[in-house]
């Protein structure tokens, strides 16, 4: 066998942690009295947001990378909830969050048309009156 070749033999493994016969370095870190810095030290580290477990780290959850996730979490959290509650099948609405109480859609419209009756050439308050009273229309 020449030295440049990989060896075929595998590597060992480590012990198990219960089987070590000294404790590894993390396993028991030094006090104050061995390293002066090492309570600052640890608290730093505890304090990280790094230090903070995925599920609990708030900014991590809301990241555009976890996205996917999140939207697997939305899915299976309703499956479970139609399971547990025995829901074997559903039919889902699809409708518009805009379209409001025939009562309030009057009152938008008023309200906008009484803007516009001050500003008559007002371009931003024109389209605002037709979408309110396109929306007016659909309401029931």
């Amino acid at each position: 066998m020449t030295d440049d070749l990989p060896s075929t033999r595998p590597s060992p493994k480590p012990a198990h942690r219960v089987d070590r016969v000294v404790v590894l370095p993390g396993g028991q870190p030094k006090g104050a009295e061995e390293d002066g810095r090492a309570p600052g030290a640890l608290r730093s580290i505890l304090q990280s947001p790094s230090y903070q477990e995925a599920d609990q780290d708030e900014g991590f959850l809301q990241s555009e990378a976890t996205r996917g996730i999140r939207l697997q979490l939305d899915f299976l959290k309703t499956e479970t909830l139609l399971r547990e509650h025995q829901i074997a099948h559903t039919i889902v609405v699809f409708g518009s969050t805009r379209i409001c109480e025939a009562q309030a859609a009057r009152r938008a419209v008023a309200s906008i048309a009484d803007a516009l009756a001050l500003n008559p050439d007002d371009g931003g308050l024109q389209r605002r009156l037709k979408a309110a009273r396109s929306l007016a229309a659909k309401t029931k």
